[in-house]
């Protein structure tokens, strides 16, 4: 399975990494044996700035793991390395540059896991999308012949990740490692029609009709079409019939298939921030009647996954504004499956789910969290996905602690439809707590919450008695910290607060 490049360090990226092969975004290092201090460590120190420099010329970049074997296994003790400072990202940096003529860039955490060190370092991909070539020789003293050296590398080749080998750079890499220069030059090209429709936006600001809504129209400008219609006090009308039209356009294949999910997305997240929510719910019903009506196939399949990560990202700014009404309303919907149109999923998310799954479409994925870490990564990299949050309130996206807003609202999204399932869902299925493959820390404010306020219980469960929403905790708890152990993230008991409102209403 590809893994996500988010850039994040954090120790849940690392267990994702450690449960996927060698690739082209990610490779293994068995030693963390760079002092370079002695020349038999000249080999070991070229090596790696090999590596790195391979890897920086995808246009993401990707990863190093220090200290496991090829197949993701830890196998240095801890107290291995005796000094940590030579693995500083800024250090790692400045020692691949002497071999460049160019920017690199490193970012570095390490981390233990059962007895063992690793350092988990992520390696930028160029900001200008153009590969480094090498600028000096590689070559260390050959240990069998005195005199002679081993070369490592010459001046001027250019090392590509190939699978999970280096390999020197071909005409058949080209598209590849020049598709970050490609998507720069499109988007330079793109911001002088971008500012003529911003003139164009900004025309009809004195009381003149808002520019129609279209999905040829660049996603920020979308969403500020969108926030005009609502600002205008009779958009309601115009954005339902952008979501009807739009929806014929989520089809198997489309062309235009991505572009539709992205702006219907964006018309939802702007419909909630201007607590429109009644218009954000009919973009959600154009949302489910195009997912609904899809043959079963591969393809059908893919385009739920598409959609499903998209909700996941709506679900989050319903948590971040508390519109617990919308998320009961959003997630209910129960789905025939595709095989058996007797079977009844609870939610059409976890149709979704399991039908990807089933494709083929999730191997490994489970580790990411399924969804989650798709769609933060989109959310991350989109800021229409993310209208109430500037890039100043991400933090630092490649260091994700436990006070990171976009995976923990995601996370606690993901608890809370299936405690909503699991409680008020009719049919079979259920659901499954993604959010699983990460700390327990990250959902716990949402359900510290849940049996704390009434209001939120009143409108988050709308036929559920107390007893019933406690015992959906108490099973839905119990489901996730079964499947963390698989993750490596062990979750324990719920906080106090959450077991004494189980133990209150749900005793035994």
């Amino acid at each position: 399975m590809t893994i996500v490049v988010d850039r994040r360090t954090d120790p849940e990226k690392l267990q994702e990494l450690l449960h996927q092969t060698e690739q082209e975004a990610l490779d293994y290092k068995s030693e963390t044996n760079l002092t370079f201090n002695r020349k038999t460590q000249a080999k070991h120190r070229l090596d790696f700035v090999k590596d790195a420099v391979a890897i920086s010329n995808r246009p993401d970049g990707g990863y190093l793991v220090f200290g496991a074997t090829n197949d993701g296994a830890p196998c240095q003790p801890v107290g291995t390395c005796r000094d940590r400072r030579v693995f500083d990202g800024a250090n790692l940096s400045s020692i691949v540059r002497s071999y460049v003529d160019g920017e690199i860039q490193i970012i570095t955490q390490w981390h233990e896991v059962d007895g063992n060190e690793l350092l988990l370092a992520y390696v930028f991909g160029h900001r200008d999308g153009l590969p480094l070539p090498m600028t000096t020789i590689g070559q260390y003293p050959d240990p069998k012949e005195p005199g002679k050296y081993k070369i490592v590398f010459h001046e001027g080749q250019i090392f590509v990740r190939e699978g999970s080998a280096n390999a020197l750079l071909r005409h058949a890499h080209w598209t590849g490692v020049l598709a970050g220069y490609t998507e720069r030059i499109r988007q330079e090209a793109q911001t002088a029609s971008e500012a003529l429709v911003r003139r164009l936006l900004n025309s009809g600001a004195n009381g003149s009709s808002p520019v129609a809504l279209d999905t040829e129209l660049p996603l920020d400008v979308f969403a500020e079409a969108v926030s005009g219609h609502i600002a205008s006090g009779d958009g309601d009308t115009a954005l339902r019939r952008f979501a009807r039209r739009t929806e014929h356009l989520v089809v198997p294949g489309g062309p235009a298939l991505t572009a539709a999910l992205d702006r219907m997305t964006v018309l939802i997240l702007q419909c909630l921030l201007n607590e429109e929510v009644q218009t954000a719910q009919a973009g959600v019903d154009a949302i489910f009647r195009a997912c609904e009506g899809l043959p079963p196939s591969l393809a059908a399949a893919e385009v739920r996954l598409q959609a499903v990560t998209r909700l996941y990202i709506i679900g989050s700014l319903a948590v971040r504004l508390q519109v617990w009404s919308f998320i009961h309303d959003m997630v209910l919907r129960p789905t025939p499956s595709t095989e058996n149109s007797n079977y009844i999923y609870a939610s059409w998310i976890r149709q979704a789910q399991v039908e990807a799954s089933r494709s083929e479409l999730l191997q490994g994925m489970e580790r990411q969290g399924l969804m989650i870490s798709l769609a933060r990564n989109l959310m991350q990299n989109e800021p229409t996905m993310r209208p109430d949050l500037t890039d100043a309130r991400l933090g630092n996206p490649e260091d994700l602690d436990s006070t990171d807003v976009l995976l923990n609202s995601l996370a606690q999204f993901d608890f809370l439809y299936c405690l909503v399932t699991e409680a008020e869902g009719e049919g079979y299925g259920g659901a499954y707590p993604a959010s699983s493959a990460f700390t327990q820390a990250r959902v716990e404010p949402a359900v510290v919450q849940l049996s704390r306020d009434n209001e939120m219980r009143a409108t988050l469960f709308q036929k559920s008695t107390d007893g019933d929403i406690a015992h959906a905790l108490q099973d839905v708890w119990s489901l996730a910290r079964q499947q963390s152990m698989q993750f490596g993230v062990w979750w324990g008991t719920p906080p106090s607060a959450v077991a004494s409102f189980i133990a209150k209403h749900s005793p035994g």
